[in-house]
């Protein structure tokens, strides 16, 4: 997946959200979907794009704080998944710092 991939399917994730009237909506189901993938993109990407984005956290937080249950559920284990990137990317760099004194 490239960045480009990867952007396009946030949004899609987004623009679905924005049109679940519903939990049987089929929007729903499709956003979810988009956030499954999104899922797996490499680490090394998603810390790319979320430290250079902008709108990134603020798309997470408009999914995470959705109506619909399935759609917050999705977003939750996607958010903690991105969170687990960047905090292995911090220790790592950390790591690095300290050998190196």
């Amino acid at each position: 997946m490239q960045k480009q991939e990867f952007l396009e399917l946030f949004k899609a994730a987004q623009r679905a959200a924005k049109y679940a009237s519903d939990e049987n909506s089929p929007e729903v189901s499709r956003c979810i979907q988009f956030m499954k993938r999104l899922k797996e993109a490499p680490a090394t990407l998603v810390i790319d794009v979320v430290l250079n984005t902008n709108s990134i956290g603020n798309g997470i937080r408009f999914l995470r704080d959705h109506k619909n249950p399935q759609i917050r559920s999705e977003a939750e284990l996607l958010s903690d998944l991105w969170r687990r990137y960047l905090y292995a990317t911090g220790r790592e760099q950390s790591g690095t710092s300290k050998d190196s004194v």
